[in-house]
């Protein structure tokens, strides 16, 4: 199943004044690709698809386009690694966009390049996320796909929340994990941030505020790694660093993860994103159903889709639209109590 991806371009001028026959170009306009020197000129002509927009398949380096009709005149530097983009209303393969800050461009899909060079921060303006989340110890009825199953969708209201580990190693002074990063919404639906130094077992409250929690990681260990369970929750009633009412927990990092999510993504304000895909790992009897709900506005939870899958692995192209203050969130059950299930999936925000 795929879905047409919209990218927000920088300067995108509309096409409308311009005239486009089926030899690909305007009366009196020419497109000039390749180097400006007379001794390695190189020119390569674009077509009109059925659609009726310019295309342009394969360029290795564009100097200058000038169109009879179109005042502006940008200049491109390559196709691998486009600076700005103006006149532009489709084209085929993205690989990497150095800037998306307004306009639009239809993108017939996501490429693998241009998703790993968002991921590496060289696309301003975007954001890879990739969350993953499990459940180990599924029931035969559906269950938010969480390390803490029962944890609670969100807050009432955005509050301060509390860090603490299973293990005293875990702790800012010795060789576990010493600092956690925590990403969430705030209470006016915007994305924030926060960086704690952790104390082993005992619980560290946060300096900000949040409403929904979407992913916790270890930010820097000692030479142990993670040594014990890292929770993410709403009060100070623990033991031996375990929250004492498991419905107070926002999320627990088990040892060897180094990061979790909660089964759920939530859009900030004034963002849109793209769900691109998801990769469901299984261990045990199964068969197991996977659930992919959406909401918006305090509505009733929507089924997206549903997934049917045997012991063993599954790559889910979804490539789904999400607009800002939409939810999100992955359930699942499992034939045989107990079973366990991963999901890792990735939001492009923008």
């Amino acid at each position: 199943m795929k879905f047409l991806v919209i990218i927000l371009m920088a300067l995108t001028l509309p096409l409308s004044a311009a005239t486009f026959s089926s030899s690909g170009l305007p009366e009196g306009a020419s497109i000039i690709f390749g180097s400006t020197s007379t001794s390695s000129d190189t020119y390569y002509a674009p077509y009109v698809n059925s659609d009726g927009k310019l295309r342009i398949d394969t360029v290795d380096t564009v100097s200058a386009i000038t169109l009879s009709e179109i005042d502006t005149v940008e200049v491109l530097e390559t196709v691998e690694i486009v600076s700005e983009v103006s006149n532009v209303t489709s084209v085929d393969t993205v690989d990497t966009i150095t800037s998306i800050t307004g306009g639009s461009i239809d993108v017939d899909y996501l490429t693998e390049g241009f998703l790993t060079e968002v991921a590496r921060g060289n696309v301003s303006g975007v954001d890879l996320w990739t969350l993953t989340q499990i459940n180990d110890t599924l029931p035969t009825s559906k269950e938010l796909i969480s390390p803490q199953s029962t944890i609670e969708q969100n807050a009432a209201a955005a509050a301060t929340l509390y860090i603490s580990s299973s293990s005293g190693t875990d702790d800012k002074d010795l060789q576990g994990v010493q600092s956690v990063k925590i990403w969430g919404i705030n209470g006016s639906d915007a994305l924030i941030s926060e960086e704690i130094d952790i104390e082993g077992q005992a619980t560290v409250e946060t300096t900000a505020s949040f409403a929904y929690v979407i992913k916790a990681a270890a930010l820097t260990e000692g030479t142990s790694g993670q040594v014990g369970d890292i929770y993410v929750h709403k009060n100070d009633n623990i033991t031996t660093g375990v929250p004492d009412d498991t419905t107070s927990t926002y999320l627990k990092i088990p040892i060897g993860y180094g990061s979790s999510g909660n089964g759920k993504f939530f859009v900030p304000a004034g963002d849109t994103a793209v769900l691109v895909d998801a990769n469901i790992s299984c261990s045990g009897t199964g068969p197991y159903v996977v659930y992919l709900f959406n909401k918006k506005d305090g509505a009733a939870n929507n089924l997206l889709g549903i997934y049917c899958l045997d012991d063993g692995a599954d790559h889910v192209p979804l490539n789904i639209p999400l607009e800002a203050l939409e939810y999100i969130h992955w359930e699942a059950l499992s034939a045989n109590a107990g079973d366990d299930i991963a999901v890792t999936f990735r939001v492009l925000l923008y």
